[in-house]
Protein backbone atom coordinates (compact mmCIF):
# COMPACT_ATOMS: atom_id res chain seq x y z
CA UNK A 1 0.00 0.00 0.00
CA UNK A 2 1.15 3.79 -0.37
CA UNK A 3 1.27 5.35 2.97
CA UNK A 4 1.22 9.61 2.03
CA UNK A 5 0.87 12.93 3.80
CA UNK A 6 0.51 16.74 2.79
CA UNK A 7 3.60 18.44 4.86
CA UNK A 8 4.70 21.97 5.04
CA UNK A 9 6.45 24.33 6.66
CA UNK A 10 7.15 27.87 6.95
CA UNK A 11 10.66 27.58 7.03
CA UNK A 12 11.55 23.80 6.03
CA UNK A 13 10.91 20.27 6.75
CA UNK A 14 13.50 17.88 7.71
CA UNK A 15 11.87 14.47 7.88
CA UNK A 16 8.40 12.70 7.90
CA UNK A 17 7.96 9.23 9.45
CA UNK A 18 5.11 7.13 9.82
CA UNK A 19 4.29 4.61 13.18
CA UNK A 20 2.37 2.11 12.14
CA UNK A 21 0.56 -0.28 14.96
CA UNK A 22 -0.26 -3.56 13.27
CA UNK A 23 -3.09 -5.45 14.98
CA UNK A 24 -0.92 -7.94 17.05
CA UNK A 25 0.49 -4.89 19.32
CA UNK A 26 3.73 -4.68 17.23
CA UNK A 27 5.15 -1.44 15.49
CA UNK A 28 6.84 -0.60 13.07
CA UNK A 29 8.46 2.75 11.94
CA UNK A 30 9.37 3.78 8.41
CA UNK A 31 10.49 7.03 6.55
CA UNK A 32 8.32 8.85 3.91
CA UNK A 33 10.32 10.71 1.30
CA UNK A 34 9.42 13.73 -0.68
CA UNK A 35 7.49 12.65 -3.84
CA UNK A 36 6.26 16.11 -5.44
CA UNK A 37 5.43 19.77 -4.31
CA UNK A 38 4.21 19.26 -0.21
CA UNK A 39 3.59 15.53 -1.15
CA UNK A 40 5.35 12.30 1.12
CA UNK A 41 5.03 9.23 0.68
CA UNK A 42 6.51 5.53 0.99
CA UNK A 43 5.47 2.20 -0.33
CA UNK A 44 4.50 -0.62 2.50
CA UNK A 45 3.90 -4.08 2.43
CA UNK A 46 1.30 -5.71 4.43
CA UNK A 47 2.25 -8.48 6.96
CA UNK A 48 0.50 -11.30 7.42
CA UNK A 49 -1.16 -10.03 10.45
CA UNK A 50 -5.24 -9.34 8.94
CA UNK A 51 -6.78 -6.36 10.89
CA UNK A 52 -6.79 -2.98 11.21
CA UNK A 53 -3.28 -1.24 11.36
CA UNK A 54 -3.41 2.62 12.71
CA UNK A 55 -0.94 5.06 11.46
CA UNK A 56 0.72 8.16 13.23
CA UNK A 57 2.32 10.80 10.75
CA UNK A 58 5.29 12.14 12.37
CA UNK A 59 6.76 15.34 10.67
CA UNK A 60 9.88 16.90 12.20
CA UNK A 61 11.21 20.88 10.68
CA UNK A 62 14.36 21.94 10.79
CA UNK A 63 14.30 23.65 13.98
CA UNK A 64 12.99 20.54 15.65
CA UNK A 65 9.41 20.85 16.22
CA UNK A 66 7.22 17.84 16.13
CA UNK A 67 3.67 17.74 14.81
CA UNK A 68 2.00 14.43 15.12
CA UNK A 69 -1.43 14.84 15.54
CA UNK A 70 -2.26 13.58 12.22
CA UNK A 71 -3.48 9.92 12.29
CA UNK A 72 -5.15 7.42 10.26
CA UNK A 73 -5.70 3.52 9.81
CA UNK A 74 -6.33 0.78 7.34
CA UNK A 75 -7.40 -3.05 7.19
CA UNK A 76 -5.45 -5.94 6.01
CA UNK A 77 -8.56 -7.83 4.48
CA UNK A 78 -8.02 -11.40 3.26
CA UNK A 79 -5.99 -11.58 -0.19
CA UNK A 80 -4.84 -14.92 1.11
CA UNK A 81 -3.95 -16.96 4.71
CA UNK A 82 -2.49 -15.55 7.85
CA UNK A 83 -2.01 -15.27 11.04
CA UNK A 84 -5.28 -14.54 13.06
CA UNK A 85 -4.89 -11.72 15.84
CA UNK A 86 -8.31 -10.34 15.68
CA UNK A 87 -11.70 -10.85 14.06
CA UNK A 88 -11.93 -11.85 9.82
CA UNK A 89 -14.34 -11.56 7.64
CA UNK A 90 -13.59 -13.39 4.75
CA UNK A 91 -14.22 -11.81 1.47
CA UNK A 92 -13.73 -14.29 -1.10
CA UNK A 93 -12.32 -17.79 -2.05
CA UNK A 94 -8.76 -18.37 -1.10
CA UNK A 95 -6.39 -21.60 -1.80
CA UNK A 96 -3.86 -22.77 0.67
CA UNK A 97 -0.25 -22.61 -0.05
CA UNK A 98 1.32 -26.34 -0.55
CA UNK A 99 1.77 -27.94 2.82
CA UNK A 100 1.00 -25.00 4.84
CA UNK A 101 -1.58 -24.03 7.09
CA UNK A 102 -4.35 -21.42 5.73
CA UNK A 103 -5.26 -19.49 9.22
CA UNK A 104 -2.87 -19.99 13.02
CA UNK A 105 -5.60 -18.32 15.72
CA UNK A 106 -3.02 -16.40 17.95
CA UNK A 107 -4.82 -14.60 20.14
CA UNK A 108 -8.30 -15.06 22.39
CA UNK A 109 -11.75 -13.72 21.83
CA UNK A 110 -12.22 -14.00 18.23
CA UNK A 111 -14.73 -14.34 15.32
CA UNK A 112 -13.47 -16.36 12.01
CA UNK A 113 -16.41 -15.66 9.96
CA UNK A 114 -15.73 -16.88 6.13
CA UNK A 115 -19.06 -16.20 5.25
CA UNK A 116 -19.59 -19.08 3.40
CA UNK A 117 -16.21 -18.65 1.02
CA UNK A 118 -14.28 -21.82 0.13
CA UNK A 119 -10.75 -22.59 1.42
CA UNK A 120 -9.27 -25.03 -0.43
CA UNK A 121 -6.03 -26.95 -0.09
CA UNK A 122 -4.49 -30.04 -2.19
CA UNK A 123 -2.06 -30.99 -0.38
CA UNK A 124 -1.97 -34.31 1.61
CA UNK A 125 0.54 -33.23 4.56
CA UNK A 126 -0.09 -30.20 6.51
CA UNK A 127 -1.09 -29.37 9.99
CA UNK A 128 -4.46 -28.50 9.46
CA UNK A 129 -6.29 -25.32 7.35
CA UNK A 130 -7.63 -24.06 10.39
CA UNK A 131 -5.22 -24.09 13.50
CA UNK A 132 -5.47 -23.31 17.23
CA UNK A 133 -2.90 -25.56 18.13
CA UNK A 134 -1.26 -23.32 21.21
CA UNK A 135 -4.62 -23.07 23.25
CA UNK A 136 -6.61 -19.95 22.45
CA UNK A 137 -9.69 -19.35 23.74
CA UNK A 138 -13.47 -18.39 23.14
CA UNK A 139 -12.71 -18.62 19.20
CA UNK A 140 -15.37 -18.53 17.15
CA UNK A 141 -15.20 -20.18 13.48
CA UNK A 142 -18.00 -19.97 11.30
CA UNK A 143 -20.00 -20.08 8.01
CA UNK A 144 -16.71 -22.06 6.32
CA UNK A 145 -16.51 -24.75 3.10
CA UNK A 146 -13.38 -26.40 3.26
CA UNK A 147 -11.70 -28.52 1.37
CA UNK A 148 -8.72 -30.82 1.98
CA UNK A 149 -6.99 -33.74 0.87
CA UNK A 150 -5.01 -34.38 4.08
CA UNK A 151 -3.89 -37.67 5.70
CA UNK A 152 -2.19 -36.12 8.60
CA UNK A 153 -3.94 -32.74 10.43
CA UNK A 154 -7.52 -31.88 10.65
CA UNK A 155 -8.67 -29.11 8.51
CA UNK A 156 -10.81 -28.03 11.97
CA UNK A 157 -7.80 -27.93 14.58
CA UNK A 158 -8.43 -26.86 17.98
CA UNK A 159 -5.72 -27.51 20.41
CA UNK A 160 -3.27 -27.90 23.70
CA UNK A 161 -6.02 -27.24 25.85
CA UNK A 162 -8.13 -24.35 23.77
CA UNK A 163 -11.37 -24.06 25.95
CA UNK A 164 -14.75 -21.89 25.28
CA UNK A 165 -14.74 -22.55 21.19
CA UNK A 166 -17.93 -22.42 18.95
CA UNK A 167 -17.65 -24.27 15.90
CA UNK A 168 -21.07 -23.36 13.73
CA UNK A 169 -22.37 -23.78 10.16
CA UNK A 170 -19.00 -24.73 8.76
CA UNK A 171 -18.69 -27.44 6.16
CA UNK A 172 -15.96 -30.04 5.60
CA UNK A 173 -15.11 -31.77 2.59
CA UNK A 174 -12.24 -34.23 2.95
CA UNK A 175 -11.19 -37.05 0.77
CA UNK A 176 -9.40 -39.47 3.59
CA UNK A 177 -10.85 -37.95 7.04
CA UNK A 178 -9.51 -35.27 9.39
CA UNK A 179 -11.93 -33.05 9.56
CA UNK A 180 -12.28 -31.78 13.10
CA UNK A 181 -9.33 -31.98 16.22
CA UNK A 182 -10.70 -31.05 19.30
CA UNK A 183 -8.32 -31.03 22.53
CA UNK A 184 -9.68 -28.66 24.98
CA UNK A 185 -13.16 -28.15 27.27
CA UNK A 186 -16.76 -26.67 26.84
CA UNK A 187 -16.17 -26.55 22.99
CA UNK A 188 -19.43 -26.33 21.20
CA UNK A 189 -19.53 -27.93 17.72
CA UNK A 190 -23.23 -27.34 16.04
CA UNK A 191 -24.88 -27.38 13.69
CA UNK A 192 -21.71 -28.45 10.82
CA UNK A 193 -21.24 -30.80 8.25
CA UNK A 194 -18.15 -33.30 7.95
CA UNK A 195 -17.91 -35.37 5.00
CA UNK A 196 -15.01 -38.21 3.76
CA UNK A 197 -15.39 -38.75 0.10
CA UNK A 198 -12.78 -41.76 -0.18
CA UNK A 199 -14.53 -45.75 -0.73
CA UNK A 200 -10.91 -47.55 0.46
CA UNK A 201 -9.48 -47.33 4.73
CA UNK A 202 -10.14 -43.51 5.98
CA UNK A 203 -8.85 -42.08 9.38
CA UNK A 204 -11.00 -40.62 11.99
CA UNK A 205 -13.43 -38.13 10.49
CA UNK A 206 -13.86 -36.37 14.24
CA UNK A 207 -11.45 -36.90 17.40
CA UNK A 208 -12.55 -35.12 20.41
CA UNK A 209 -9.88 -35.86 23.17
CA UNK A 210 -11.03 -33.91 26.22
CA UNK A 211 -14.30 -34.04 28.07
CA UNK A 212 -17.01 -31.22 29.01
CA UNK A 213 -17.99 -30.46 25.02
CA UNK A 214 -20.96 -30.43 23.30
CA UNK A 215 -21.61 -31.79 19.51
CA UNK A 216 -25.16 -31.30 18.65
CA UNK A 217 -27.03 -31.35 15.19
CA UNK A 218 -23.96 -32.00 13.02
CA UNK A 219 -23.97 -34.64 9.95
CA UNK A 220 -21.14 -36.55 9.69
CA UNK A 221 -21.00 -39.12 6.50
CA UNK A 222 -18.26 -41.10 4.69
CA UNK A 223 -17.81 -44.03 3.00
CA UNK A 224 -14.53 -45.56 3.78
CA UNK A 225 -13.23 -49.51 5.12
CA UNK A 226 -10.96 -50.12 7.97
CA UNK A 227 -10.57 -50.18 11.80
CA UNK A 228 -10.98 -46.68 12.78
CA UNK A 229 -13.77 -45.26 13.66
CA UNK A 230 -15.76 -42.52 12.07
CA UNK A 231 -15.78 -40.58 15.48
CA UNK A 232 -13.86 -40.64 18.47
CA UNK A 233 -15.26 -39.18 21.47
CA UNK A 234 -12.09 -40.13 24.03
CA UNK A 235 -12.41 -38.47 27.32
CA UNK A 236 -15.55 -37.97 27.29
CA UNK A 237 -16.75 -37.04 31.08
CA UNK A 238 -19.74 -34.38 31.00
CA UNK A 239 -19.86 -34.49 27.60
CA UNK A 240 -23.35 -34.17 25.33
CA UNK A 241 -23.50 -35.85 22.15
CA UNK A 242 -27.25 -34.40 20.78
CA UNK A 243 -29.22 -34.82 17.58
CA UNK A 244 -26.46 -35.54 15.25
CA UNK A 245 -26.95 -37.22 11.68
CA UNK A 246 -24.30 -40.14 11.44
CA UNK A 247 -23.99 -42.00 8.21
CA UNK A 248 -21.30 -44.34 6.85
CA UNK A 249 -22.07 -46.46 3.72
CA UNK A 250 -18.17 -48.39 3.80
CA UNK A 251 -17.52 -50.90 6.02
CA UNK A 252 -16.07 -49.02 9.42
CA UNK A 253 -17.81 -48.63 12.83
CA UNK A 254 -19.23 -45.09 13.06
CA UNK A 255 -19.38 -43.93 16.92
CA UNK A 256 -16.46 -44.86 19.41
CA UNK A 257 -17.25 -43.34 23.00
CA UNK A 258 -15.36 -43.21 26.35
CA UNK A 259 -12.18 -45.16 25.06
CA UNK A 260 -9.87 -43.55 28.08
CA UNK A 261 -11.51 -44.67 31.59
CA UNK A 262 -13.37 -43.82 33.40
CA UNK A 263 -16.07 -42.11 31.80
CA UNK A 264 -19.45 -40.62 33.60
CA UNK A 265 -21.94 -38.01 33.09
CA UNK A 266 -22.09 -38.67 29.19
CA UNK A 267 -25.50 -37.95 27.57
CA UNK A 268 -25.89 -39.51 23.85
CA UNK A 269 -29.77 -38.55 22.96
CA UNK A 270 -31.52 -38.22 19.25
CA UNK A 271 -28.84 -38.79 17.31
CA UNK A 272 -29.32 -41.06 14.20
CA UNK A 273 -26.65 -43.66 13.09
CA UNK A 274 -27.19 -45.69 9.95
CA UNK A 275 -24.20 -47.73 9.33
CA UNK A 276 -22.88 -51.29 10.30
CA UNK A 277 -22.97 -50.84 13.69
CA UNK A 278 -24.29 -48.07 16.52
CA UNK A 279 -23.00 -46.59 19.40
CA UNK A 280 -19.56 -48.25 21.06
CA UNK A 281 -18.24 -47.53 24.61
CA UNK A 282 -15.02 -49.13 23.96
CA UNK A 283 -11.81 -48.54 26.15
CA UNK A 284 -13.47 -47.64 29.39
CA UNK A 285 -13.78 -50.08 32.12
CA UNK A 286 -16.58 -47.66 34.20
CA UNK A 287 -18.95 -46.67 32.62
CA UNK A 288 -21.49 -44.57 35.16
CA UNK A 289 -24.07 -42.18 35.61
CA UNK A 290 -24.65 -41.32 32.01
CA UNK A 291 -28.19 -41.30 29.56
CA UNK A 292 -28.23 -43.19 26.32
CA UNK A 293 -31.57 -42.28 25.02
CA UNK A 294 -33.97 -41.54 22.09
CA UNK A 295 -31.56 -42.49 19.65
CA UNK A 296 -32.32 -43.79 15.94
CA UNK A 297 -29.89 -46.68 15.21
CA UNK A 298 -30.18 -48.42 11.37
CA UNK A 299 -27.79 -51.26 10.88
CA UNK A 300 -26.92 -52.38 7.72
CA UNK A 301 -26.06 -55.68 5.93
CA UNK A 302 -22.86 -54.91 4.93
CA UNK A 303 -20.64 -56.42 8.16
CA UNK A 304 -21.78 -57.52 11.71
CA UNK A 305 -21.81 -55.33 14.76
CA UNK A 306 -24.01 -54.12 17.64
CA UNK A 307 -26.42 -51.38 18.04
CA UNK A 308 -25.01 -50.04 21.46
CA UNK A 309 -22.17 -52.41 23.33
CA UNK A 310 -20.69 -51.00 27.27
CA UNK A 311 -18.24 -52.89 28.67
CA UNK A 312 -17.91 -54.36 32.03
CA UNK A 313 -17.93 -52.22 34.79
CA UNK A 314 -21.38 -50.25 34.03
CA UNK A 315 -23.37 -49.30 36.34
CA UNK A 316 -26.02 -46.18 37.13
CA UNK A 317 -26.98 -45.54 33.31
CA UNK A 318 -29.63 -44.61 31.64
CA UNK A 319 -31.00 -46.42 28.24
CA UNK A 320 -34.31 -45.54 26.98
CA UNK A 321 -36.68 -45.96 23.83
CA UNK A 322 -33.67 -46.31 21.43
CA UNK A 323 -34.68 -47.51 18.51
CA UNK A 324 -32.83 -50.36 16.92
CA UNK A 325 -33.41 -51.55 13.35
CA UNK A 326 -31.38 -54.16 11.44
CA UNK A 327 -31.65 -54.47 7.51
CA UNK A 328 -31.93 -57.79 5.74
CA UNK A 329 -28.77 -59.74 6.24
CA UNK A 330 -26.98 -57.74 8.97
CA UNK A 331 -25.55 -59.66 12.00
CA UNK A 332 -26.40 -58.20 15.34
Amino acid sequence: IEIAANVSDDFSVSSVRANISWPNGSTDIVTLTLNTGTKYNVSYGLTSELGYNNITIIATDSAGNINRTEKTSFNSTLVGCGTVTNNITMDQDITALTGKTCFNIRANNLILDCKGYVINSTATTLAGIINDTSGFDNITIKNCFISTRSTSGYAINLSSGANNNLVINNTVRTIYGFALGVTGENNNITNNTFNSSWTGTVFTLAQIVDQNNTLSYNSFSWRGSGSNYMIKFDRANFSTFVGNNITASGSAAPLDICTISPCSSLTVYHNYIAAVSGIAISGSTSFNNSNISFNNIRMSSTGSGVGISTPSGTSHNIFEKNNITVDNGAQV
